[in-house]
């Protein structure tokens, strides 16, 4: 069967671009670096062109050749890729289409263009025009009234997320952040390390879509905050994310798809085969971590009931817009 040796592989699985609250986002310029000598081979053409098996079958090719691959999926259809990488060579092969359209930094100097829409039967498209622009319509109305109620459970998310961070003690989870830090990081050398963002996790059609295989695959400890509204982990991990970059460890830092801008979920630090993640019903951390951590030693008990009707109903509402 084909593609059936990148099923099987234990392969890092990322998504590079997320359907957001506010927008799709994403973080494609984190593909390759042309300074640092890095090739791109951006894929040009229409859905059904055969970008993504183009990509799936490169993959296989290198897999066989014992070259390290990392597959990003698409967070519209997470069964098709956005893009494969092969950190051993520095290269990668992309889908350069809208939503994350790419052109050349450096025109033939790092990158490729590959017109796959060159391969079209134009013919036998065009006796199709009506079908075709007529489930296009109906593709764009559908994808605008999902991105509304992702809008919609956004805003409670956020309002939830508000309410945690006036019962979380900050001070005492960035207190333990740093103790954290001590114990599993080098001391500060003066050589800052290197960030990649990725994400993880993604709002697709098949639902909430998380990469966990990626963290074991990449991972022999995993230190699992259980925090089901975000308050503590998000400063927990942002204070780590700083502690580590100063360390001068190369990290993964991947933003937590619902609020990109202003929270991460988890942090994954290669050099150290450790990963801190958040854990919740979004993202069940299902695999056998080194250590759980439990928010709520960070949380003001008494003062979350009170709040609790307002949390409850928020999480109901999320759930029915989400699903």
């Amino acid at each position: 069967m084909l593609f059936d040796q990148l099923d099987k592989a234990p392969l890092p699985d990322y998504f590079f671009g997320a359907n957001a609250p506010r927008g799709f986002v994403n973080c494609f310029d984190q593909l390759y670096d042309p300074l640092d000598g890095h090739r791109a081979y951006i894929l040009k053409g229409g859905p059904g062109t055969g970008k993504s098996s183009l990509m799936k079958r490169a993959a296989e090719v290198m897999l066989a050749a014992g070259q390290k691959v990392e597959l990003v999926h698409c967070s519209s259809d997470p069964s098709s890729l956005d893009a494969v990488l092969f950190p051993d060579c520095k290269a990668c092969i992309a889908d350069g289409t809208a939503p994350h359209v790419m052109e050349p930094k450096y025109p033939g100097a790092c990158e490729r263009l590959i017109h796959l829409g060159d391969c079209w039967d134009a013919d036998l498209l065009e006796k199709q025009h009506e079908n075709i622009i007529a489930v296009c319509k109906q593709n764009s109305a559908l994808h605008a009234r999902a991105s509304r109620y992702i809008t919609a459970a956004g805003s409670l998310l956020d309002d939830s997320f508000g309410i945690d961070c006036e019962c979380c003690d900050m001070d005492a989870a960035e207190a333990f952040a740093k103790r954290l830090a001590a114990a599993h990081f080098p001391k500060p050398t003066g050589k800052r390390g290197k960030e990649s963002v990725r994400f993880l996790s993604a709002i697709t059609p098949d639902g909430i879509v998380f990469q966990q295989q990626t963290l074991v695959s990449q991972c022999k400890t995993i230190l699992a905050i259980e925090d089901e509204y975000g308050a503590a982990a998000s400063i927990i991990l942002s204070t780590l994310r700083a502690l580590a970059l100063e360390s001068g460890l190369d990290i993964i830092t991947c933003p937590c798809a619902m609020a990109p801008q202003r929270k991460t979920d988890h942090l994954i630090i290669p050099s150290l085969s450790l990963a801190f993640c958040t854990a919740n019903r979004y993202l069940p951390v299902l695999c056998d971590t080194g250590r759980r951590i439990h928010a709520r030693r960070f949380r003001n008990v008494e003062l979350q009931k009170q709040r609790r009707p307002r949390l409850s109903f928020n999480r109901r509402a999320i759930y029915e817009l989400l699903g």
